[in-house]
């Protein structure tokens, strides 16, 4: 298990080489998009009468929400200090700190927050209990917290078990830990939040499957537009439980 100081490091260096999550391929770009709108879903329906309410951001990297986002009332939390660096030149109207979620602490005098926002970010975390626990204490009671992550209950780890195939790998070499659908929701629940929505993106009964399909598959899901917007369409309509991306709502008690 890595800590704190050994991710920052290596995060400053892939932002600083920019190599870190570049939307390189028809799939990245496709899943993102999904992402950004369940997201931007679940904060909506958990706030219907009026604008998104004061949000942190945790792991904002070179901007995080603030691409779709309106961007009055954001703060950024992220690790890595190259990251805050960029995330300030393109949304210097964001206020972007430099530090781990596991320490993260409101600024003397600094008001709760109504929102919170953990996209793609629990898992590269190395304290998740500790991470819930600062995301909890800089929340209003009663305030939401949308939380994204991989799901290693997709529909791809399923299959690859039921072949006998055991676990695929993690969906990048820097995740700490991935979380399976009910996995997830307890852990979040043992912090002090209520489970209240979810939605899924992406549908990959594929991936991972080159060793019985052929690398020819994983061509298609990540290179092919229009293979990638199936996937996705499909996903938007199957239960969260089997999609590639959880998306989840929860409520601070």
């Amino acid at each position: 298990m890595p800590d704190i100081d050994t991710v920052r490091r290596m995060m400053d260096t892939c932002y600083a080489a920019g190599t870190a999550y570049n939307t390189t391929l028809p799939f990245d770009s496709v899943r993102g998009r999904y992402i950004h709108s369940a997201t931007l879903t679940l904060a909506r329906n958990a706030y219907p009468q009026r604008e998104l309410p004061s949000t942190l951001d945790v792991g904002s990297g070179e901007g995080g929400i603030a691409s779709f986002w309106p961007h009055q009332q954001i703060v950024g939390v992220e690790l890595s200090a190259v990251a805050v660096r960029m995330a300030k030149e393109r949304y210097p109207e964001v206020d972007y700190r430099c530090s781990a979620i596991e320490e993260f602490r409101l600024l003397d005098g600094e008001p709760r927050f109504s929102l919170a926002v953990a996209q793609e970010s629990i898992e590269h975390w190395v304290d998740v209990p500790a991470g819930l626990s600062a995301i909890r204490e800089a929340m209003v009671p009663g305030g939401t917290l949308v939380l994204t992550t991989p799901n290693r209950d997709s529909l791809h780890c399923r299959i690859s078990r039921k072949l006998g195939l055991g676990e695929p790998p993690k969906c990048s070499d820097d995740h700490v830990h991935e979380f399976g659908f009910n996995e997830l929701i307890a852990t979040v629940e043992r912090s002090g939040f209520r489970h209240a929505d979810c939605l899924g993106v992406v549908l990959l009964p594929y991936w991972a499957m080159e060793r019985v399909l052929g690398h020819e598959i994983r061509r298609l899901t990540d290179t092919d537009q229009e293979v990638c917007e199936w996937f996705a369409q499909i996903g938007s309509l199957a239960p969260a439980e089997y999609c590639f991306i959880q998306c989840h709502a929860f409520v601070r008690s």
